[in-house]
């Protein structure tokens, strides 16, 4: 496949452009005049607040204030008192820091392998959502009442094509999934396709998009789903009305998957899904899995028995077995892609998977709310940032040399390297520029992602690599 080379130099002088001029002293003193964080002339700048905020490597919400004033200190030459510090944890901080946010949250990504991906043609964008939360000390408990503790729950839906971040935000841990579902299902747009775990299963939902056209999903069904099919002879009514309840035939998808040979993967046609005023026409596809891929997955349903205390049932394990999807995506897209294609969904856990080696909220220390929630979302600009220049800097690498990044590991060394941006920040465009190719460079010869047997990557699944 040919490409495009655009010298490296100029490949990182616009990804500085596009994303960390976000972060430019001008802006930032804009956005903190603007949402009155700073109101008045001060020794300890906006930008200077940006770096414990975002791009310092002491935890927010663990290290002591004495110990974050030191820090301060130390990288930018001015000095705060601890309980100066403390005071700067207020409400207008947080406006503030969501401010920086919002506009991040907003940012377009130069680079997407939209065009490189083999179902091109079909949609343009994958957009996968999915939740991770946080257990948290109980002294929070009246502003994240949780599910049987204090717990925050961080929601995010992410493009993976290019990296860019199309939803996040973060709400008490008793909150269903399905509320942030029902809303993002009114903003898919024609030629693209959602990824969904069933925490945000909505059947209604599902079958407005299917009615809209070029808007495709890939869902999971339940183990006790009841699916129908057609009834070629239903009854009437003398006036010519057909009889509601002899419109279909009526199975479960129990005994559907009963039917699939082991490590095989079946489509049953002229299948509906729904309830009683609601039957979509869909695409079912039930896979059989390895013996090993079945242990894999008992094995995870009996760790969440040991950690969360939920009791499986017997056929629930059984089921276990099985993956059984509905899809709206044509038929040009072959039943054997359906589940290689949902299995992408698996590329924001290992994303979230970082995010919680980095966290670790549960450990933190009790401090005053404005404080935690400063923290949150200092954490979500710092993951948004990191991950968006992975993403791009996996696209230049697979155009320069056609290796494959790994995302985990790119997104762990800009976490690592995020004081050194900022000090190149603090210089000139040129020394952001300079950083970045020394980055890349690491990523090279450190971060190409590891090819396991039996498990496709992410370029393997949407067809850039055989």
């Amino acid at each position: 496949m040919a490409f495009f080379m655009m010298p490296l130099h100029q490949e990182m002088k616009l990804l500085h452009q596009q994303l960390l001029t976000q972060f430019s002293a001008e802006t930032i003193t804009q956005l903190a005049i603007d949402t009155k964080f700073i109101q008045r002339t001060r020794k300890l700048t906006a930008m200077d607040s940006l770096l414990l905020f975002v791009f310092s490597s002491k935890h927010l919400s663990k290290s002591s204030l004495e110990k974050l004033s030191t820090h301060l200190e130390k990288v930018t030459g001015k000095e705060i008192s601890a309980e100066g510090l403390n005071q700067r944890f207020n409400w207008r901080t947080v406006v503030f820091l969501q401010a920086i946010f919002e506009r991040l949250l907003q940012t377009k990504c130069l680079h997407s392998f939209q065009k490189l991906m083999k179902y091109s043609t079909i949609f343009e964008k994958i957009r996968v959502l999915d939740s991770t939360a946080f257990q948290i000390p109980d002294a929070y408990a009246d502003w994240f009442p949780g599910t049987g503790c204090t717990s925050v729950k961080f929601q995010i839906e992410f493009e993976l094509l290019s990296g860019q971040f199309t939803h996040a935000h973060f709400e008490p841990g008793r909150v269903h999934d399905a509320k942030t579902g029902n809303q993002l299902s009114q903003t898919i747009q024609p030629k693209e396709l959602i990824l969904r775990d069933l925490g945000y299963f909505n059947l209604e939902e599902l079958d407005k998009l299917n009615t809209k056209g070029q808007r495709y999903f890939i869902s999971r069904l339940r183990n006790n789903a009841i699916v129908y099919t057609k009834n070629a002879t239903p009854s009437y009514y003398p006036n010519g009305k057909i009889v509601k309840n002899t419109e279909f035939h009526r199975q479960t998808i129990q005994a559907l998957a009963e039917t699939v040979p082991l490590n095989e993967t079946k489509e049953f046609e002229g299948f509906y899904v729904g309830k009683a005023n609601v039957k979509m026409p869909v695409r079912l596809v039930i896979c059989h899995f390895t013996p090993a891929q079945q242990e894999k997955r008992l094995a995870r349903m009996n760790e969440i028995e040991r950690v969360k205390g939920r009791h499986y049932k017997e056929k629930t394990k059984e089921m276990s077995a099985y993956g059984m999807y509905i899809t709206n995506l044509p038929i040009e897209i072959e039943k054997d892609e359906i589940y290689q294609i949902y299995s992408l969904r698996w590329q924001i856990e290992l994303f979230f998977k970082v995010w919680k080696s980095t966290m670790n909220l549960v450990s933190c220390k009790p401090m005053k709310i404005e404080r935690f929630i400063c923290y949150f979302y200092s954490q979500l600009i710092r993951v948004i940032l990191c991950t968006m220049i992975t993403y791009q800097m996996r696209y230049i690498l697979w155009e320069k040399s056609q290796k494959e990044l790994s995302e985990m590991k790119g997104i762990e060394l800009f976490f690592d390297n995020l004081v050194d941006i900022y000090l190149a920040m603090k210089e000139s465009t040129e020394s952001v520029v300079q950083a970045l190719i020394r980055i890349f460079h690491q990523l090279e010869r450190n971060g190409i992602k590891s090819r396991k047997k039996g498990k496709p990557t992410f370029q393997q699944l949407i067809g850039t690599l055989q």
